[in-house]
């Protein structure tokens, strides 16, 4: 009864800055992305096994950050066959214009906070698809915003990936939900007012 939970917040990007999801140009693959390091509890492995079984399905996955543990996926990006599909693009500066430019988000971690990159993903109205771990359930709202899966569910993740891949209305409703979400909750402006409220409650 003593705390209190300010949720993180971040300014909003410069108008016309975001994506749409539901957009494809005939003949170009889906863009999934997944910002996170190359560690262990990120669970890369998940991901890309679970995307292995839809090579029937146009889609295109990059991979941004670096981390001990690169190496290890690419290898096993190699052995899933999904080298033309998986794209390794290193740590980047320019994390915005990848969403703009992709259509779906997914983070795939065994363990996390509250992941500032959910919240990236959200602002840039892209769906989003993640493990059911920490914070994240109180940022995605299953089926409205994107879909959560239990850590590790390899089935489920390739179920809901290929929903999202498959229908570009989905990818379009999921992200705009995820927009509004953002604005009404996770805005640097909100996190400022319910900080300086709080102060302001303790102080009487």
């Amino acid at each position: 009864d003593k705390l209190t939970v300010i949720y993180n917040g971040l300014p909003d990007l410069e108008q016309g800055a975001v994506s749409d999801p539901g957009a494809k140009a005939e003949g170009e693959p889906v863009r999934l992305i997944m910002v996170a390091r190359f560690a262990k509890p990120k669970d890369h492995r998940t991901l890309l096994q679970a995307l292995s079984g839809l090579k029937e399905l146009s889609w295109k996955l990059s991979l941004v950050g670096g981390g001990p543990d690169l190496a290890a996926v690419q290898s096993l990006t190699r052995g899933l066959g999904l080298e033309d599909r998986v794209e390794f693009l290193g740590i980047r500066e320019d994390v915005d214009q990848l969403l703009v430019e992709s259509s779906i988000f997914v983070l795939s971690s065994r363990r996390e906070g509250f992941p500032i990159s959910i919240l990236e993903a959200m602002r840039t109205v892209l769906p989003v698809v993640a493990s059911r771990v920490g914070g994240i359930g109180e940022a995605v709202v299953d089926g409205e915003t994107g879909y959560l899966f239990e850590p590790g569910d390899e089935k489920t993740l390739r179920l809901k990936l290929a929903g999202l891949i498959e229908s570009s209305l989905l990818r379009r409703q999921f992200g705009r939900a995820g927009r509004e979400r953002f604005l009404a909750h996770f805005t640097l402006e909100k996190m400022v007012d319910h900080t300086e409220a709080h102060y302001r409650q303790l102080l009487k």
